[in-house]
Parts: C-alpha cells; sequence; structure tokens
C-alpha cells in the first residue's frame, strides 16, 4: 500500500507537472505571440514614422518653392511697381510742362489779343476821326 500510495503520489506530481508546463507552455505561446505582434507594431510604426518624415520633407520642399516663387513674383512686381511710378512721374512732368506750355501760349494769346483790340479800337477812333474830316471837307 505505501508503494500504491508513493504512486499515486507521483502520478500526481506528473499530473501537477503536467499542468505546470501546459501552464508555461500556454504563457510562453503567449509571450511569444506578444512579442511578435509587438514587432509588427514596431514595425508598422517605424513605417508611418518614415511616411510622414518623407511628406514631411516633401511638404517642406513644396512650401520652400513656393516660398522662392512669392519672393521671385514680389520681386517682379516690385520693379513693375517701380516702373510705373516712373512712367507716372514722367507723365506728370511731361503734362505739368505740356500745361505751363499751354498757359503760357494762352497768355500770349490774351496778350496778343488785348493789343489787337487796343489797336482795333484806335484805327475805329482813328477811322471816326478821318470820316469826321472827309465829311468836313466836303462840306
Amino acid at each position: 500500500m505505501k508503494s500504491e500510495a508513493a504512486n499515486q503520489q507521483l502520478r500526481n506530481e506528473v499530473e501537477l507537472m503536467r499542468t505546470v508546463q501546459r501552464r508555461l507552455q500556454t504563457e510562453a505561446d503567449s509571450a511569444k505571440s506578444d512579442s511578435s505582434l509587438q514587432l509588427q507594431m514596431l514595425s508598422n510604426l517605424q513605417r508611418i514614422q518614415s511616411s510622414i518624415e518623407q511628406t514631411n520633407g516633401e511638404m517642406k520642399e513644396h512650401y520652400r518653392q513656393r516660398l522662392e516663387q512669392a519672393d521671385n513674383d514680389k520681386v517682379t512686381l516690385k520693379k513693375q511697381m517701380e516702373m510705373l511710378q516712373q512712367q507716372i512721374q514722367s507723365a506728370d512732368s511731361l503734362h505739368s510742362a505740356e500745361a505751363a506750355s499751354w498757359s503760357t501760349k494762352h497768355e500770349q494769346l490774351n496778350q496778343e489779343l488785348a493789343r489787337s483790340t487796343e489797336r482795333l479800337n484806335a484805327l475805329t477812333e482813328e477811322h471816326k476821326a478821318l470820316k469826321q474830316v472827309s465829311r468836313q471837307v466836303t462840306l
């Protein structure tokens, strides 16, 4: 009986060891699965990070080019504005000169008109005087 009890105890211990072994194997498989999943997630995160870095690089280059184009456009527009301002100043100067010239011509014509009017008045007076003398002579 002692040996049967010892046998039973050994069988119980073997069964307990098998249970422990199955539990440990299950935990090892779970840990291995978790590790594999973590490696897969890490790989995915690295791909995402790489994609984000690539996208950021492309965006930076795109915005750098747009900024450079905007700077070029700004320089071009500034030059055009300066040229237009010079044209306006030239046109203003020309208009001012033309206005001054027309003003001078207007003044000259007014003076000539005044002289002509004075001369006409003088001639009219002279004509009247000569007419009167001519009437007196014919009488």
